[in-house]
């Protein structure tokens, strides 16, 4: 079984991408994030061509990403990592043994590390001890993370659109994919694919990738 997540950076935009790509890597399930488009204007049809199907939400407005740590939108992102943590642990206290996982753009690099130059991050948001610590929280209910390799490179997931950033590696590892025991025990391989991000009207993202022999 193949899952994956992909902040896709506007399904409007970037359909003909993402059909692209679903018929290469074929992923039985997909996340994707950033649709910037109402449900209803959801380009259900052309993924639906390709045999899935489409649970679709979106409000057509911007996802808050944290801003500065001293903007609402910070407080917001903690309130809704609290909330999360609230959600992932009722799922699994109900269905404990059953694979499970949490997959998606977080908007929280887990360390120094996932992040090119730490010290260009002083005072940023994404690397702020309240929303490590938040992601933390979440994990702490039964939780680790599915780590990616990198198919060339450090395995960072964003790389700005600005000042070449991904031809010169300035990137950052912000989508995660965190799963219970059950879910990692038949993790089989985990990738970031990076040839998404290449060429002409890419996401800013690239998918995560991961692989599970599941019976």
């Amino acid at each position: 079984m193949r899952i994956a997540t992909w902040n896709v950076n506007s399904i409007g935009a970037r359909i003909e991408r993402v059909v692209e790509w679903l018929e290469s890597a074929q992923p039985d399930v997909v996340a994707l994030q950033e649709l910037k488009c109402t449900t209803e204007a959801f380009p259900e049809m052309p993924i639906q061509a390709l045999g899935y199907d489409v649970a679709a939400h979106g409000n057509g407005r911007w996802n808050p990403n944290g801003r500065e740590p001293d903007h609402e939108h910070y407080a917001y992102k903690l309130r809704w990592l609290a909330a999360l943590k609230a959600t992932a642990e009722a799922e699994l206290a109900a269905n404990p043994d059953l694979p499970y996982a949490l997959t998606g753009d977080f908007n929280v690099a887990p360390r120094d590390e996932d992040v090119w130059d730490i010290s260009l991050f002083t005072d940023s948001t994404h690397v702020t001890p309240a929303e490590r610590e938040a992601l933390a929280n979440v994990q702490s209910v039964g939780l680790s993370e599915v780590m990616p390799r990198a198919l060339k490179g450090e395995p960072f997931t964003f790389w700005d659109y600005r000042n070449g950033a991904f031809h010169r590696g300035w990137g950052m590892r912000i989508d995660l994919v965190l799963g219970n025991t059950p879910f990692n025990a038949a993790v089989s391989d985990a990738y970031v694919d990076r040839e998404a991000r290449k060429g002409k009207g890419a996401s800013d993202h690239a998918p995560v990738v991961v692989d599970l022999d599941i019976a």
